[in-house]
């Protein structure tokens, strides 16, 4: 079962005028540091990305532009999502242990109509 959006990751060129967009409509304060902004809305992260960010928000700033990069859900069980979403043909990875050290499992973006869905548990911590 789902249980709520706790992630929402955007892929930006520019990230100080993507930090003061972000924080002026949320009227919350941009973190930033090592290539990133982090502001929190509600019980939502919203991180900004920069191709300083890593090779990966890089490659894909080039390849796709700005833009949403991943959402991530909470589950209660990944393996429960992940039996159900099989069920209906979603294109999914295998169960990982993340950097939170959560099992996850992530939907490929053909399954998603591009965006990359990170589902990760909230029973393992």
């Amino acid at each position: 079962m789902t249980k709520k959006l706790i992630e929402l990751s955007v892929l930006t060129g520019d990230l100080p005028a993507a930090a003061a967009a972000w924080a002026g409509a949320s009227r919350l304060a941009a973190q930033i540091s090592d290539g990133e902004g982090r502001i929190t809305v509600g019980d939502v992260l919203v991180r900004l990305l920069s191709p300083d960010a890593g090779r990966r928000p890089a490659e894909l700033l080039t390849a796709r532009g700005e833009g949403m990069y991943e959402l991530v859900i909470e589950v209660d069980d990944v393996v429960d999502a992940m039996a159900d979403l099989r069920v209906k043909d979603v294109l999914l990875s295998g169960v990982e242990l993340g950097e939170s050290g959560r099992r996850e499992i992530r939907i490929d973006p053909a399954s998603s109509h591009g965006v990359p869905i990170r589902l990760v548990e909230s029973g393992h911590a």
